[in-house]
């Protein structure tokens, strides 16, 4: 297959991802199974390819499966760290640059919330996809090591669940000036706190992002070669096909 020139697919990550299969049909070669591709692989039932000493064909394209959608997520969290800190840089109109803070920017709150919850999909257990392989939590650099497990407690405790012990109800009685900003309350009024996580936490999870991005995009290009690379391929683009396949393990 051609490399380079493929198109990014809107809406999905992978830090750079460059989905092979979507070239133009002109581009892709077709090539016959020389005796040795045919030595690699042992055709059984359906999709069960086996790799001499490796994995069936048929866990190489589940694997593959999740590293990809592991790969999109992770991006996804990335871009929202990034935006986050961008956006959080000034005030909105309405709050004096004195008396401002990232964490009382009115869009803080909802971006944490898709960092969060998004970084945590790959790590969360889930009954089509599986959670990611322990290898994936590893990082060379303590400070990534401790911001991905702070992240998935927030995750648990505080964004996806709500933990009454690390959530907070704080009641405004009348005449309070700090609830609405300086203005009179005429009647009881709540606030709701909790432990979000600060601005410096979120850059560390910018990094944390970054670097665990490119590691699953290297593994989905290394898998996807391995699968397809030197295959006879439809001159238009076809779906992961994962179980009863009949046509040489598309």
């Amino acid at each position: 297959m051609k490399r380079g020139g493929g198109e990014r697919t809107p809406g999905v990550g992978g830090m750079g991802q460059i989905i092979a299969e979507r070239l133009a049909p002109a581009t892709i070669r077709h090539v016959a199974k020389s005796p040795e591709y045919l030595a690699k692989v042992k055709p059984k039932e359906g999709d069960q390819f086996v790799t001499k000493g490796g994995p069936t064909r048929g866990e190489l394209k589940l694997e593959f499966r999740r590293i990809a959608i592991a790969s999109s997520d992770i991006h996804d969290a990335h871009l929202a760290a990034m935006h986050l800190i961008e956006v959080t840089k000034n005030p909105p109109p309405d709050i004096p640059k004195d008396k401002y803070t990232e964490l009382r920017h009115p869009l803080y709150l909802p971006l944490l919330t898709a960092l969060v919850v998004t970084y945590a999909k790959p790590f969360t257990d889930s009954d089509t996809l599986g959670r990611l392989k322990k290898k994936w939590e590893q990082f060379d650099d303590p400070a990534l090591k401790e911001t991905h497990e702070i992240l998935l407690t927030a995750r648990n405790e505080i964004f996806a669940h709500s933990d009454a012990l690390k959530r907070n109800i704080v009641i405004h009685p009348p005449g309070s000036s700090k609830f609405l900003k300086g203005k009179e309350m005429k009647h009881v009024g709540y606030a709701i706190g909790g432990e979000w996580l600060p601005i410096g936490r979120v850059r560390k999870a910018a990094a944390l992002t970054y670097d665990l991005g490119r590691r699953l995009q290297d593994e989905v290009q290394r898998l996807l070669e391995q699968l397809y690379e030197g295959m006879e391929l439809p001159s238009v683009p076809f779906k992961l096909r994962l179980r009863g396949s009949e046509d040489d393990g598309l």
